[in-house]
């Protein structure tokens, strides 16, 4: 039951991480389409190095030169131009409408302030989607490779148990054919009468020394040589 809870949880976390990293692919696609991903960035690299706050921007010492708090089309555009991007009026535009959260043509503190830490935020995210992303090809790749040795290791071993078994099958086989040799080859061999007195009975095989052989040799040259002279 544990085990089941355990493996259900993960496959949870799984998928919500997977929505997660889906709606966070949509949004950082739909900011890059409408130009805001380099102009947020750019604005508040530019914030940072001045300084400054997003409400300083709306300032009249910032960009809004009306001094109405809001940024318009016109004061917009001299921000952007300001920061070295260069958009045309439909460009410009298009980047208002997706700032633009409320939809009456301005853009306010905070939308712009939200906008920008919505981005800093996915970008930092998406930064650490990648890590884990190239932690787990990592992890996979070490498992397979780790699970590739422990199969090769086994192809090995199993290589290795049927040479034994087939080197003991051939010694066996061997073994069993030489104690054949031995007692076959052993055979009987009759010698002539020598003038119808002696018969000999000869037995030779592999299981006779050379020692006997010659002792052998020398009583058959004997018995020959008596029945010979009588």
């Amino acid at each position: 039951k544990r085990a089941e809870d355990a493996e259900a949880a993960q496959a949870a976390a799984a998928a919500a991480a997977a929505a997660f990293e889906k709606e966070l692919a949509k949004r950082l696609a739909a900011s890059k389409k409408s130009g805001a991903y380099d102009v947020l960035l750019k604005l508040d690299a530019h914030m940072r190095k001045e300084g400054m706050r997003v409400k300083d921007l709306f300032s009249k010492s910032g960009f809004d030169q009306s001094g109405d708090g809001v940024l318009d089309v016109t004061e917009f555009a001299g921000a952007i131009a300001f920061i070295g991007i260069v958009m045309s009026p439909s460009e410009v535009k298009l980047l208002m409408d997706f700032l633009d959260d409320s939809g009456d043509g301005e853009i306010e503190a905070a939308e712009l302030e939200a906008a920008i830490r919505r981005l800093r935020k996915d970008v930092i995210s998406h930064r650490g989607t990648v890590v884990n992303a190239q932690n787990r090809e990592r992890a996979n790749d070490a498992a397979n490779a780790a699970a590739e040795r422990v199969e090769q290791a086994k192809k090995e071993k199993e290589k290795r148990l049927q040479e034994t078994a087939a080197d003991d099958a051939s010694v066996g086989t061997v073994g069993t054919a030489a104690n054949s040799v031995a007692t076959a080859g052993t055979t009987q061999v009759t010698l002539p009468r020598v003038k119808g007195r002696y018969k000999l009975q000869v037995f030779a095989g592999s299981q006779l020394d050379s020692n006997w052989l010659s002792s052998f040799d020398n009583r058959m040259n004997l018995h020959l040589s008596n029945g010979l002279t009588k």
